[in-house]
């Protein structure tokens, strides 16, 4: 996701499995809507892909109550 321009963060920081995931690019002068979705595009992609990833590793995520659990 770098070679893409995104930064990722995970929150709390140094825990295993984050609480929150960040995803960000900057955007500076934009010369037209098209780049602007185009990076709209690679963020929510590069979120798809994170997401997709964390499940792959931890497992389906099962909704109980307050936050998500792994299973």
């Amino acid at each position: 996701m770098l070679l893409q321009g995104i930064e990722i963060a995970f929150l709390p920081i140094g825990q295993e499995i984050p609480q929150i995931i960040q995803l960000s690019k900057a955007v500076f002068d934009v010369a037209n809507e098209n780049e602007f979705l185009d990076s709209f595009t690679k963020v929510r992609n590069s979120g798809i892909y994170t997401m997709l990833s964390f499940s792959v590793k931890l497992g389906r995520v099962q909704a109980q109550g307050k936050g998500h659990h792994f299973i």
